[in-house]
C-alpha cells in the first residue's frame, strides 16, 4: 500500500514537473512573439499580404490562387484576408495563429500517441493515461521551442506551420478511417473518416508547394496498408486531379535553381543539405559549429534508422505474414508515411534552394519542420519505451534529462530584449509613410524598390495596416504645413530632457535629413513615442520615434527606461537651425540645434 502511494505521489510530481516544463516552452515563447510583435509588414508580407489585400480589395479574384514563389498560401491568405477585414490589419491575429498552430500539432500528436498506446496495451488505460499526459507535455515543449524564431516571430509564416500540420491531420483522418473500416469490417463505416482525410489531402495542396506530396503518399499509404480499391481508385484520382490543377499555370522561380540541376550534378550535397535540415534541432541545441553539424548529421540518420524500420516491420507483417489490418499496423504506418512526407519536404527544399549552399538549410524557418519529423519519431518509439522501461530507463532518463538541459538553456534567447529590431522596423514604416527614401533604414523591413514603394503608396492612401494606425496615420501631407491651431506653444509645454547625437544626410534622398539622439520625459521618465519636429516659426517639418536603447542615458540621468534613443526626419531646407522636438502627446519639448551635415 505504501510503496503503490509513493509511486502515485512520484506520478504526480514528474507529471507537474512535464506540465511545468511545457508552461515554461509556451510562456517563454509567447513573451518573445509579444516582443517581437510589431504591426509593420516585414519582408515578404508586403506583396504577400498587404499587396494580396489591395488585389482582393481590387476585384482581382485570381489573387487567392496566384503563387507565392513555388507555393500556393490559399490557407493563409483566408488567414491573411481574416485579419484584414476583421482586425486592420494588425497582424495580432496572425501571430496568434502561429500558436494556435503549434498547439494544433500538439494535440494531434497526442490523438496518435494515445491510440497507439491504446492498441499496443488494450486495458491499461488507467495506467497509459499518466504516460499520455507526461509525454505529451514534453512533446509540447519540443514544439513551442524559440529555435523556431523565424516562423513564431513572423505574421506571414503560418504557412510553414500549416505546411507540416495538415499533412499530420490528413493522416491522422486516414488512419482513423483505415482502423474503423477494419473494426466493423468493412469500409461504409469509416467513409466519413476517409471523406474528411480526403478534404485534408486536397488543403495541403493550400499551403506550400510541398503539401503537394500529401496526396500521393496518402494513396500509396492506402495501399501498403491493403485497403480497399474503391479508396485507393479514390485517393489516386484525387491527387492527379489536385496536381494538373495545382501545375496547371505554374511558373518555376527562376532564382531557387533548378532542381533537376541539383539533383544531377550534386546529389551528395542534396543528401548532405537534407540531413542537416532535418536534424537542424539538434544543430542549434548542441552549439552550432562542428559538433552542431555533427549533432544533425547524427540525428537524422536515427530518424532513417528508425522509420525504415518500422516500415519494414509493418510492411513484412501485413504482405509477408498476411496478416489482417489493425490500429497498431495503420497507425505506425501512417507515422512512417508523414515522416516520409517530412524527408521529401526536405528534398524539395534542398533542389530548390542548394544554390544558396548547403549551409542554408540550417535555417531557423526549417527547424519547424524537423521538430515536426522528430515528434513522428519520438511517437513511435514510445510504446517500445514503455514496454521495455526497466530495461531502457538507466539510458533514457539521463538523455532526456541532458536533451530537456540544453533545450531550457537555448530556450533563454526567448527572453533576450528586441527593442533595437522592433525600433528599426516601426522607423522603416515611418519612412514609408513620408515618402522617405531613405533605403538603409526600409532596408529593415524590405529590399526598396518600385514596387514596395508602390504597395506603400496605395496603403497609406487607403490607412490600411499600419498606415490606418498611430504613430503613422496621416503623416505624410503634413510637413511643411502650420502647426495645427489646436497644438500648443512649445514654449507653453514643460522641458524634456534630451540630446541631437547625429545629423545625417539620406544618401539619394535630397529632401530630407535625419537626427538621432534621444529625449526623455522628466514628469513621467518615459520617451515621447512619436515625435513632433517643428521650426521656431511654427512650420511642421517632420516626425520621429522613439524606442532605441540607450542605456548609457538611462545610467547618466538615473532612469530605470533604457529606450530613450529617436530617430527623426525632417526637411532639407530646415536644417542649420534651432528646432523643436515636440512630443505629440503634448508631455514636454525640447529646442535643440540641428548643424547642416557634411
Amino acid at each position: 500500500m505504501e510503496s503503490a502511494n509513493r509511486d502515485e505521489w512520484l506520478g504526480k510530481a514528474l507529471l507537474l514537473s512535464a506540465i511545468g516544463v511545457a508552461a515554461y516552452f509556451v510562456l517563454t515563447t509567447v513573451f518573445a512573439m509579444i516582443n517581437t510583435y510589431t504591426p509593420v509588414p516585414y519582408w515578404d508580407m508586403w506583396g504577400g499580404t498587404l499587396g494580396f489585400y489591395i488585389a482582393h480589395r481590387d476585384g482581382d479574384t485570381s489573387i487567392w490562387w496566384s503563387q507565392h514563389n513555388e507555393h500556393r498560401i490559399i490557407l493563409s491568405r483566408m488567414l491573411f484576408w481574416l485579419d484584414y477585414e476583421l482586425f486592420a490589419g494588425r497582424s495580432v491575429f496572425l501571430f496568434v495563429m502561429n500558436a494556435v498552430l503549434a498547439g494544433l500539432s500538439t494535440a494531434l500528436f497526442y490523438l496518435f500517441s494515445r491510440d497507439l498506446l491504446t492498441a499496443h496495451f488494450p486495458g491499461e488505460q488507467a495506467r497509459l493515461r499518466l504516460v499520455l499526459w507526461l509525454f505529451t507535455a514534453l512533446l509540447c515543449a519540443w514544439l513551442f521551442q524559440w529555435m523556431q524564431d523565424e516562423n513564431f516571430g513572423w505574421a506571414f509564416q503560418s504557412q510553414f506551420f500549416l505546411a507540416q500540420s495538415m499533412p499530420l491531420l490528413a493522416f491522422y483522418l486516414l488512419a482513423r478511417s483505415a482502423r474503423t473500416a477494419a473494426i466493423a469490417g468493412a469500409d461504409r463505416s469509416g467513409n466519413l473518416w476517409f471523406v474528411a482525410a480526403c478534404v485534408a489531402g486536397v488543403a495541403c495542396a493550400g499551403t506550400m508547394a510541398n503539401g503537394i506530396l500529401a496526396l500521393p503518399l496518402m494513396t500509396v499509404f492506402v495501399f501498403a496498408s491493403r485497403q480497399s480499391r474503391i479508396r485507393l481508385g479514390i485517393l489516386a484520382t484525387i491527387s492527379l486531379a489536385t496536381l494538373l490543377l495545382y501545375f496547371a499555370d505554374y511558373n518555376s522561380p527562376g532564382s531557387h535553381g533548378a532542381g533537376e540541376q541539383s539533383v544531377l550534378a550534386q546529389p551528395l550535397l542534396l543528401i548532405q543539405y537534407v540531413f542537416l535540415y532535418l536534424g537542424t534541432p539538434f544543430y542549434w541545441l548542441f552549439g552550432e559549429a562542428n559538433t552542431g553539424r555533427a549533432a544533425a548529421l547524427m540525428g537524422t540518420s536515427v530518424i532513417a534508422v528508425v522509420s525504415i524500420s518500422f516500415l519494414i516491420v509493418s510492411l513484412r507483417n501485413l504482405w509477408a505474414r498476411n496478416q489482417t489490418l489493425n490500429a497498431v499496423q495503420v497507425l505506425t504506418l501512417a507515422l512512417v508515411f508523414y515522416i516520409i512526407y517530412l524527408v521529401g519536404t526536405a528534398f524539395g527544399t534542398g533542389s530548390g534552394r542548394l544554390i544558396f549552399g548547403v549551409n542554408q538549410a540550417l535555417s531557423h524557418r526549417y527547424t519547424t519542420p524537423a521538430l515536426m519529423a522528430w515528434s513522428a519519431v519520438f511517437v513511435l518509439l514510445l510504446p517500445l519505451a514503455y514496454r521495455h522501461w526497466r530495461s531502457v530507463r538507466w539510458a533514457l532518463i539521463p538523455g532526456g534529462l541532458f536533451l530537456l538541459v540544453l533545450m531550457i538553456m537555448l530556450q533563454l534567447k526567448a527572453l533576450e530584449a528586441r527593442d533595437d529590431q522592433v525600433f528599426g522596423h516601426r522607423m522603416a514604416g515611418l519612412a514609408l509613410e513620408l515618402d522617405i527614401r531613405d533605403e538603409a533604414q526600409i532596408n529593415a523591413i524590405f529590399e526598396m524598390s518600385d514596387g514596395l514603394i508602390n504597395v506603400a503608396n496605395i496603403a497609406s492612401q487607403y490607412d490600411l495596416s499600419m498606415f490606418g494606425m498611430s504613430p503613422w496615420q496621416n503623416l505624410r501631407q503634413v510637413p511643411g504645413s502650420n502647426r495645427a491651431s489646436d497644438r500648443p506653444d512649445p514654449e507653453s509645454l514643460p522641458a524634456c530632457q534630451g540630446h541631437v547625437d547625429i545629423v545625417s544626410r539620406i544618401p539619394g534622398e535630397p529632401r530630407f535629413i535625419s537626427i538621432a539622439g534621444w529625449l526623455v520625459d522628466p514628469a513621467t521618465q518615459l520617451t515621447p513615442e512619436l515625435i513632433e519636429v517643428h521650426t521656431v516659426n511654427g512650420i511642421v517639418s517632420g516626425f520621429g520615434l522613439s524606442g532605441y536603447s540607450r542605456p548609457d542615458v538611462a545610467q547618466a540621468i538615473g532612469i530605470n527606461t533604457i529606450t530613450t534613443g529617436f530617430k527623426a526626419y525632417l526637411r532639407t531646407e530646415d536644417g542649420g537651425q534651432a528646432v523643436w522636438l515636440i512630443d505629440a502627446n503634448g508631455g514636454c519639448a525640447l529646442q535643440v540645434n540641428t548643424p547642416i551635415p557634411e
